[in-house]
């Protein structure tokens, strides 16, 4: 008889460990894809596509803006696919310190298809180019990132939604519409929301942000809903909000300095307009007033 913890063979333990490595594989592997469009490459199976290190390789380059140097386009020993990984595993190690990472990667577990180790491979990635560029009162970029996420969520929803966490408090989608509605109320009526709608929640601002703002569906909403959402997963999706609105606000920021300038310009030139003009009359004057003397003295 099996042990009243288990089901299916797995102990509960061990179901959400399952669950959670299925939420990351989908949601990290969305993130890769993202970035690996722009060379028309893409990601099917995390365990076996970076094996020959060309994808790893295009990623690491695309996110880091980078060149990693020669490598072999069509390696087939598997001395050469070493020689490929080693580059982009090589940069990786260079930083892992930095961002409070301990382990150091090597190119043997990506040949051995070790999907944890893949796994956290990709999360290093997405922490030092995704989440810790994010910069809320000097805290770490997991306690920025959260406390960023805090402020437009209760912007967004007129202080009705408070999230605590990235993981239990975006279950029932409220805290994604409320972000959305932070930024861009003109995409959707957020009075008319029910917390209780959580499918439907999820489903709607999934879809806006995809269609609307470029933001890809890294995420998925039966799996939100059906299990304890994985935090890191969260975290990466709210990472591509927090860049889209940053990026807009660097933007307006920047188009109002443009506005300014060319508000002095115009200023500058109004003034010199009305120095010439006054300066026209003045010798107009001039000249009319020594006319006039000439005349007396005739």
């Amino acid at each position: 008889m099996a042990d009243g913890n288990e089901s299916g063979g797995l102990s509960g333990s061990a179901q959400a460990e399952a669950a959670r490595e299925k939420m990351q594989n989908k949601s990290f592997k969305a993130w890769i894809n993202m970035h690996l469009a722009k060379h028309k490459l893409k990601v099917e199976d995390l365990t076996t596509d970076f094996g020959d290190g060309i994808k790893l390789i295009k990623l690491v380059e695309t996110i880091s803006e980078e060149t990693l140097g020669k490598f072999h386009k069509n390696p087939v020993s598997k001395i050469q696919k070493v020689e490929n990984l080693n580059l982009p595993i090589k940069y990786i190690n260079s930083f892992v310190a930095s961002i409070g990472i301990r382990n150091q990667y090597s190119a043997e577990n990506v040949l051995d298809e070790d999907r944890q180790f893949i796994l956290g491979m990709v999360w290093t990635l997405i922490l030092r180019f995704a989440i810790n560029d994010v910069s809320e009162e000097e805290m770490t970029a997991k306690e920025g990132l959260l406390l960023w996420a805090k402020k437009k969520v209760k912007e967004g929803s007129n202080g009705t939604v408070e999230i605590t966490n990235f993981h239990t408090s975006w279950q029932n989608g409220m805290a994604f519409n409320a972000l959305i509605n932070a930024f861009r109320p003109d995409l959707l009526d957020f009075a008319k929301l029910q917390a209780g709608n959580k499918l439907d929640n999820l489903n709607q601002a999934f879809d806006i942000a995809e269609t609307k703002l470029d933001i890809p569906k890294i995420l998925d909403a039966e799996d939100m809903v059906a299990m304890r959402p994985d935090e890191k997963s969260v975290m990466t999706y709210v990472s591509l909000f927090w860049k889209e609105f940053a990026a807009n606000k660097r933007k307006n920021m920047a188009g109002e300095r443009i506005a300014d300038v060319v508000r002095r310009e115009q200023a500058l030139e109004d003034m010199s307009a009305q120095y010439v003009a006054a300066a026209e009359e003045l010798a107009k004057w001039t000249q009319e007033i020594g006319r006039a003397s000439c005349r007396e003295r005739v």
